[in-house]
This record gives structure tokens, sequence and C-alpha cells, in this order.
């Protein structure tokens, strides 16, 4: 060999391996960092579209709350209280257009102690009871007679009136088909935003205002993440909205085939109100993804929703193996250059 080569040797070799360790250290930094930073965008970007959906869903909220004020400090002792009632209902559905439903129900006797005198007229459950509810049916309101004194007999499927009114909170009531008409193919997928109605620290009403979810479905589509999806969690752990079909919305997540790792991270997070990152399948998306679910708050009402965001996993590392990319080819070049230079040298 000769000189020339053993001294460039001499010289490249340490300062080769002292880059590459360099290169190294400052990779495997730049990776962690990367990773990280993908993570937080996944994470906030999860936060911002859960806030969008919270937004959503407390609009109805508001509403609703303002109703029950409105029926709670009315004089209903006059005449007209109940044609008074029914009107604010009305104008409120056709003020909020994205609204399915205003209604509100009253104990027996609750409203005005005239129940007697409403006895079987239109409008009124079969004992007179203060009833009334609108529905946004194509493209008019109509007043709809759907809640009798049969179907609140049954307080499971009552719950919208029942649970606020013995609770004496809001109540975000888990979203259902329901029909307006009695008849399943009108049968809408939506939720119930009720709002007990008290007075003088008694409940004697609750209002509510019915919320189509493909209107929150909407929300979740437009803020829709390029390369990952969304699922959007009741209560119960239930899907009902995001990449899940349609027909799978309203199911739990167990009967969809998500993985244990995911369906234990949607309860945990309905249950503690603590956000948690998880790597697993995830609906929509091909091969492992990170996945985030937080929780969603629901304005006044106890219940909590949740919100799983995921991203592919292999998406995430890519974005942070670019930069390690970048760090070994500067070293690299680096190492030519110093070559380039030295070599010149010891010919000369």
């Amino acid at each position: 060999m000769r000189l020339q080569s053993k001294i460039l040797l001499a010289v490249l070799v340490p300062v080769g391996l002292a880059m590459g360790a360099l290169a190294f250290t400052v990779g495997s930094s730049v990776r962690s960092a990367a990773l990280e930073d993908a993570v937080s965008i996944v994470e906030q970007s999860a936060g911002s579209q859960s806030q969008s959906v919270a937004l959503g869903l407390y609009e109805a909220m508001a509403t609703a709350r303002s109703l029950a004020s409105v029926l709670a400090g009315m004089d209903r002792d006059a005449p007209t209280a109940r044609n008074v009632a029914t009107d604010v209902l009305r104008s409120s559905l056709a003020y909020n257009p994205t609204f399915l439903a205003t209604w509100t129900i009253w104990g027996p006797n609750a409203f005005d102690g005239r129940d007697r005198h409403f006895k079987k007229q239109k409008g009124f459950t079969e004992l007179g009871r203060f009833v009334v509810n609108f529905a946004r049916l194509g493209d008019t309101i109509q007043e709809t007679y759907d809640v009798t004194e049969e179907t609140l007999a049954n307080e499971e499927d009552s719950n919208f009136f029942f649970v606020p009114f013995r609770r004496g909170t809001a109540f975000m009531a888990p979203p259902a088909p329901y029909s307006y008409t009695g008849k399943k193919e009108d049968a809408v997928f939506s939720a119930s935003i009720c709002y007990p109605v008290t007075v003088q620290g008694k409940v004697l009403g609750v209002v509510g205002v019915d919320l189509a979810m493909e209107t929150v479905q909407k929300i979740l589509d437009r803020e829709a993440p390029e390369e990952g999806a969304v699922v959007l969690l009741d209560s119960r752990g239930v899907a009902v909205g995001g990449v899940i079909s349609p027909e799978h919305r309203g199911k739990p997540l167990e009967e969809l085939g998500v993985s244990q790792e995911l369906a234990g991270a949607v309860r945990a997070v309905v249950a503690e109100g603590k956000a948690l990152r998880v790597e697993t399948p995830f609906p929509g998306l091909a091969g492992q993804a990170l996945a985030v679910v937080r929780p969603l708050v629901l304005g006044e009402a106890p219940e909590r929703w949740a919100l799983a965001y995921a991203v592919p996993k292999d998406s995430v590392l890519a974005k942070a193996a670019a930069p390690v990319r970048q760090v070994v080819l500067a070293a690299v070049l680096c190492l030519l250059a110093l070559a380039l230079i030295v070599l010149p040298l010891l010919r000369a």
C-alpha cells in the first residue's frame, strides 16, 4: 500500500468512525424529537376535532337551557300559557335549521294544574298532560304526537324524560334511531339534549332539543384527517359517527371487531375523563395505527363521550425517519469532502 493511501486511511477511518458515532447520536435524537412532534400533531388534531364536535353539541345544549329558563319563568297560570309555550318551541326550531326537533314533557298537572281541562285534546296526552313536540319533517315543521301516556309508561325507552326529571341535571341521551311519524322507514339516527325545567328548586318538566347525528357527522367529515381516521363514541362506548359505516352506527365497539386495546382505552377515557394514546389496529386503516382517544365534555351534562383519532403508524415513522436520513447524508458528504481535501495534499 502506498504511503499516501496509508496516511489517507489513517486520517479518514478515525474521522469516519467519529462522524458515524456522531451521526448515530444526532440521528437518534432527531428521530425521537421528530417522532414526538408527529405524535404531538396527532394529539393536537384530535383535540381540535373533539372541540369542534363539542361546540356543535353545546349549541343545542345552550338552546335547551334557554328554553327551560323561559318556560320556568313564564306565567303558567295565564289562560293562554300552553299556547305561548307551544309557540316558543315552534319558533326555536324554526330559528335553528340544524335542529331536528324541539320538545317539552311535564309531570302530571305540573305545568298549570289544569290537565283535566285538556284531556283528549289534540296536542296533549290522553290525560291532558302538557307534552309538545315539533319536528322538522322534510322542508316543514310539524307538531307530532309520538309521546303518549303509554310510551311514558316505559321508563327505559323514555329515558330522555325520566333521567333529567329525576336527576335534576342536563342529560345527553344516547343516539338512537327515532321516528316522529311512527313509521320505521322515517327513523332518523339522532341524539336528544335534555334539560330540566326547575321552579323553586323542584323539577316540573323537561325541555329537549333533538339533533340528527348526520349534523355531527358533517363536522367530522369537514375536519377529517387526510391519511387518518376518526370514530366518535357515546357514553356507552357505542360508535355513533366517523369512519364507521351508517349500518354499524349505534353498535358497541366489540361488535365491530375492534381490538381490545382500543375498546379498553375508550372505556377508560369515558370513565376517567383523561386522554389516552394507544397503538392498535383502527377501523378504516390498514396495519397498526397510532390512536389518541380524547374525552368529549357535553356542556352541563355529566355524560362523557369520546373521540378516537388515528393515523397509520408507518406514516408517523416515515415522518420521523426523514430528518434522520438528512443527518446521515450530511455525514457522508462531510466525509467525502474531507477525503477530497486531504488527498491532493498528500499527493503534493
